[in-house]
């Protein structure tokens, strides 16, 4: 058995439907086959490849004795000691 609204739905005619979903007929519509235009037409650019880097913060308290051996296993491109 189906939802009522959905035999609403049903029951409507295509002029109906249109002023029902005026928006989406008005504005989504004409967007998805501009989107697909552009996809088709506009040749893409290939970017360059992303430069990543990696941070680490190295919080002690009285921790002198194994921050040397902690900070020497990160591998980061940038080490900021809190302690």
């Amino acid at each position: 058995m189906l939802s009522p609204s959905f035999d609403l739905l049903m029951a409507l005619d295509p002029a109906d439907l249109i002023l029902l979903f005026w928006f989406t007929a008005i504005f989504d519509v004409p967007r998805y086959f501009i989107s697909v235009a552009v996809i088709i037409l506009i040749p893409r650019n290939k970017l360059p490849p992303l430069q990543l880097t990696t941070s680490a913060i190295v919080a002690g308290h009285n921790e002198s004795m194994s921050l040397r051996a902690c900070v020497d296993s990160i591998e980061a491109d940038q080490i900021v000691n809190c302690g």
